[in-house]
C-alpha cells in the first residue's frame, strides 16, 4: 500500500525542469543516431540487403574546344597585336600541331624538320617524359618561317621563342604572352582564351578529320587512351556521311591503283 501511494503521489507531481532537459537531450541524441545510421547504413544491413548505395560522381566538364567560327576569329586576331609575328606562331603550333604550352616554348631550331614536315618534341620538354614526332601543320610552318627569317633576328640562343631583347622566353614570360592575348581577344569577343583550349581544339578536329584515337594519342603525347577520349566526342552523323565507308574507301584505293 505504501509503495502504491508513493507511486501515485510521484506521478501526480511535475517533473523538474532539469530532468525534462535531460530527457529531451537524450531523446534528441537517440533520434540523431537513428538518422545517421539510416543514412550511412550499418554493416549488417549492407550484408543483408546487398551493396551499399553509392552516390554517383558527377563528371566535371572540361573546357570546351573552340568552334570553327572561333578558330577563324583567333587566327585573324593573332596578327593584330604588337608582337603578332610571335603570337601567330604560338597559336598555330597549338591549334595545328597540338603542342603543350611548355613544349612549344622550349622548341629549338633543330627540332623543326621542314623537309620531312615533322616537329620533334624532346623527352625533357614533354609532360610524359617521352619524345615524339608530330606532323608540321602547313600554317604553322609558314608562320615559323616568317618569324625566324624576318622577325626573330640572330640571338645567341637556339630556342625559337625569344623575348624582344633576344633572350629565351621563360615559362612565366610565355604565360604572360598568352595572358596578353587573352585580354586582347576578349575585346574582340573571344572569351576564355587559354593555351590548353587550343590543344583541346586540335584533338577534337583531329578526330573530326578522320584521324584515329590511337594516332591522336601518339602524336598528342597522351600516355593513356582514356585521356584522349576526354578531348574527343563522337563524330556527328552529318559529318560521317561526308566520308566514305570502309568498303567504299577500299574500292576507291583500288581504282586509283589501276
Amino acid at each position: 500500500m505504501k509503495s502504491a501511494r508513493f507511486d501515485a503521489c510521484s506521478a501526480s507531481q511535475p517533473v523538474p525542469v532539469r530532468a525534462q532537459g535531460r530527457h529531451l537531450d537524450s531523446a534528441a541524441a537517440a533520434a540523431f543516431r537513428v538518422v545517421r545510421r539510416l543514412g550511412r547504413g550499418s554493416s549488417s544491413s549492407r550484408h543483408r540487403h546487398g551493396a551499399q548505395v553509392v552516390t554517383p560522381k558527377v563528371r566535371k566538364e572540361g573546357r570546351k574546344p573552340f568552334n570553327d567560327r572561333e578558330v577563324g576569329q583567333i587566327l585573324k586576331a593573332s596578327v593584330l597585336g604588337p608582337m603578332w609575328f610571335r603570337d601567330r606562331v604560338a597559336v598555330a603550333l597549338m591549334l595545328g600541331c597540338g603542342l603543350r604550352l611548355n613544349e612549344a616554348r622550349e622548341l629549338k631550331l633543330d627540332d623543326i624538320d621542314y623537309e620531312d614536315k615533322i616537329i620533334r618534341v624532346r623527352a625533357e620538354t614533354s609532360k610524359g617524359g617521352r619524345g615524339r614526332e608530330v606532323r608540321l601543320d602547313p600554317l604553322a610552318a609558314t608562320a615559323l618561317t616568317v618569324y625566324i627569317k624576318d622577325w626573330r633576328g640572330q640571338p645567341s640562343t637556339d630556342q625559337i621563342f625569344v623575348s624582344r631583347f633576344g633572350t629565351p622566353m621563360t615559362y612565366l614570360s610565355f604565360h604572360h604572352m598568352f595572358a596578353r592575348m587573352r585580354e586582347r581577344f576578349a575585346k574582340l569577343g573571344i572569351q576564355d582564351f587559354k593555351a590548353h583550349r587550343l590543344r583541346h581544339t586540335y584533338a577534337t578536329n583531329y578526330h573530326r578529320s578522320g584521324g584515329s584515337l590511337f594516332d591522336l594519342q601518339r602524336e598528342g603525347g597522351w600516355t593513356e587512351l582514356s585521356m584522349v577520349r576526354r578531348y574527343t566526342a563522337n563524330t556527328p552523323m552529318a559529318e560521317l556521311h561526308k566520308k566514305p565507308t570502309p568498303l567504299a574507301w577500299l574500292m576507291n584505293q583500288e581504282r586509283k591503283a589501276s
